[in-house]
């Protein structure tokens, strides 16, 4: 029989509970690079820092690391480095934990996951069918790094980009049935995504013990870091951005930082003044923010050696670039293509794409003409309306086709529209026209 003392602290260890994470990535394609780099970065940093392997669920589509692109075959880097001897490879210890990936990297699958629920998870055996098994005592972190639009954002659902969605509603759901399943004690949630301030701007209650940040408002697009001709690896040049902005940011913090003394609030304030092309936001219940990063993030300090000394810097990119990626990339393959039959076959791709960018501002125009009163911007002024979000979105996806990463920045049109007659039957209604006539 153990003494009174050990029986004192295995209660203590109890109820202080465990630290479980979600980790998504949710985008493919390698001008997406940055994404699987950011997730494959927090879970390194998440293991270094001391949580258990077990305890961590994660989404990568996982076509990044071993793409024929790819200058440094079987390696992902969040940051540039002068040469591979400093850089911090952040695939070594994701790459055998991947619990979701191809086809099976699903909303409905991260929705499930985020959930517990395994038996909602469809597996066509990309995955390990892996969910959260956290409970009341538990602190959980969530970290999501996609693309984005007003009140959503986004997954591939076997397709490209943003075949589905997740929305600002399906999240809110899937909090409460969090909360009536006891998931958790304390739950941090991060979303990396252009507009992921309308995700939980007057969304998410403060009384859930939920805190969320996310790297801009409803408004503004979130930014890329390490791009271009900054996107190196000592000779080996990536051209992809490596990053996010805001994402590495608060991960290289966590790398140089002493977790256990350092508080929410000192995280979010340093990656914060670092972000300075877009303005982070915090939602939920602030009161989290008095809490040590290391209760969801591990205890930090994780790099040493020379990964711990790069001090490679890179440009503050042009915000137009985050629209721009996909043309970029794809001008950026003409331009290095080996053959004349490699430039024309991306020349035709260059072209197609400034024609589908075309389509879409004329789709849009359409849409915000018989949507919006003449003359009004489509901002998000007024209270959100997650329901009407949903299915105006959804009919969008239905009658026009799904967002593409381009025309992302446009979905401000139906999500206004609900702001101001918040009637998704009659929204749906024109959107089912006006895309009837414009295919």
């Amino acid at each position: 029989m153990l003494p009174r003392l050990g029986l004192v602290v295995l209660a203590a260890a109890a109820a202080a509970g465990e630290n479980h994470a979600l980790l998504i990535a949710s985008s493919n394609g390698f001008q997406n690079y940055r994404h699987q780099a950011d997730v494959g970065h927090a879970y390194q940093m998440l293991t270094l820092g001391g949580f258990k392997a077990e305890n961590i669920v994660t989404f990568m589509y996982n076509d990044v690391a071993n793409h024929k692109m790819n200058p440094v075959p079987g390696k992902l880097f969040n940051r540039a480095a002068k040469s591979l001897e400093e850089a911090n490879d952040v695939y070594a210890e994701v790459k055998d934990h991947i619990d979701y990936q191809w086809t099976d990297l699903t909303g409905a699958n991260i929705l499930a996951a985020l959930t517990g629920d395994a038996g909602a998870v469809n597996n066509t055996g990309n995955s390990t069918g892996r969910v959260l098994k956290s409970g009341a005592e538990d602190n959980v972190f969530v970290y999501f790094a996609d693309h984005g639009g007003q009140g959503f954002v986004c997954t591939p659902d076997g397709g490209f980009a943003c075949s589905a969605e997740i929305h600002a509603q399906d999240l809110l759901d899937a909090f409460k049935t969090m909360q009536k399943k006891k998931m958790y004690k304390t739950m941090v949630v991060y979303v990396e995504a252009c507009y992921s301030g309308s995700m939980f701007k007057k969304i998410l209650p403060k009384n859930m013990g939920i805190y969320a940040v996310t790297p801009t408002n409803s408004d503004i697009p979130s930014l890329a870091s390490c791009c271009g001709e900054d996107a190196k690896i000592g000779d080996a040049k990536i051209y992809e951005c490596l990053g996010d902005m805001w994402s590495t940011n608060w991960l290289q913090y966590d790398d140089t930082t002493d977790l256990t003394s350092v508080t929410l609030d000192t995280q979010y304030k340093v990656a914060k003044n670092l972000t300075t092309e877009s303005p982070s936001q915090q939602f939920g219940d602030l009161s989290i923010t008095s809490e040590d990063v290391n209760l969801f993030q591990g205890a930090g300090n994780t790099l040493s050696g020379k990964a711990r000394k790069n001090n490679y810097t890179c440009a503050i990119p042009q915000s137009g670039l985050v629209r721009d990626m996909m043309l970029e990339h794809l001008r950026g393959l003409q331009m290095r293509a080996g053959s004349e039959e490699e430039r024309s076959n991306y020349a035709a791709q260059v072209a197609a794409e400034l024609q589908h960018r075309k389509e879409a501002d004329a789709l849009f125009a359409a849409l915000q003409a018989r949507l919006l009163p003449q003359g009004l911007a489509p901002a998000l002024a007024l209270e959100p309306k997650p329901v009407c979000w949903k299915a105006a979105h959804t009919a969008v996806k239905a009658h026009c086709g799904p967002y593409s990463e381009y025309s992302l920045k446009h979905s401000s049109v139906v999500a206004a529209a609900c702001n101001l007659r918040d009637d998704a039957a009659a929204i749906e209604a024109v959107v089912k026209d006006v895309c009837a006539n414009n295919h």
